[in-house]
């Protein structure tokens, strides 16, 4: 019965809002170590590669991904989901305010 309760409850909750992919990026800090790892006569593996190429867009264009707030990005905030790309992520109430003095402060960059 609970399991039924919860598949409804999915079922009933509102689509989240969408946004730009490229907003995603994974950590960096484990590529880091993973990249530092490799010797620097040898070939990158092929996973790692793979994880270059995946993140490109970041590693060129870092800063001028981030646009000044605007409709869309305070619809985003404002939903109780966000989709960014293949990700769904719950928007945290309580980070709003700070998330957008970050996104003010990248577009300064």
């Amino acid at each position: 019965m609970a399991a039924s309760a919860s598949a409804s409850a999915v079922d009933l909750a509102p689509n989240p809002s969408s946004v730009d992919g490229l907003l995603w990026w994974d950590s960096f800090s484990l590529l880091l170590t993973e990249l530092e790892s490799v010797s620097p006569s040898s070939d990158l593996p092929p996973f790692l590669v793979k994880k270059v190429k995946d993140n490109h867009a970041w590693f060129v264009d870092m800063f001028s991904l981030f646009k000044p707030p605007n409709k869309k990005s305070r619809e985003a905030l404002d939903s109780k989901q966000v989709k960014i790309g293949t990700r769904q992520l719950t928007v945290q109430p309580e980070l709003k305010e700070a998330a957008l003095k970050v996104s003010n402060s990248l577009v300064r960059l």
